[in-house]
């Protein structure tokens, strides 16, 4: 995912939300629950591609090839101990 969009997507998002509140508002005593889901489902699809974009943490990353590492040198060690 592409970092320039993520105030994009962000913005949509909220705007969305905004617009979701005004019409609860608005509209209150009839609801329609059909409408509230066309308008939460792109609020929802925005946010979710505005977390796409943050970029992982490198020490995250790090640790895990890290763990990885050791959890292959103790399962090559476990083998060597049970083959010889």
């Amino acid at each position: 995912m592409d970092a320039k969009f993520r105030l994009l997507y962000l913005l949509a998002g909220s705007a969305g939300l905004v617009y979701l509140f005004y019409y609860l508002i608005a509209s209150f005593p009839n609801v329609d629950p059909a409408h509230v889901l066309v308008i939460t489902i792109p609020d929802m699809l925005f946010f979710f591609l505005a977390y796409r974009t943050y970029p992982g943490s490198r020490a995250v990353v790090e640790k895990r090839s890290i763990v990885m590492q050791e959890h292959n040198v103790v399962m090559q060690e476990s083998r060597v101990r049970v083959n010889g």
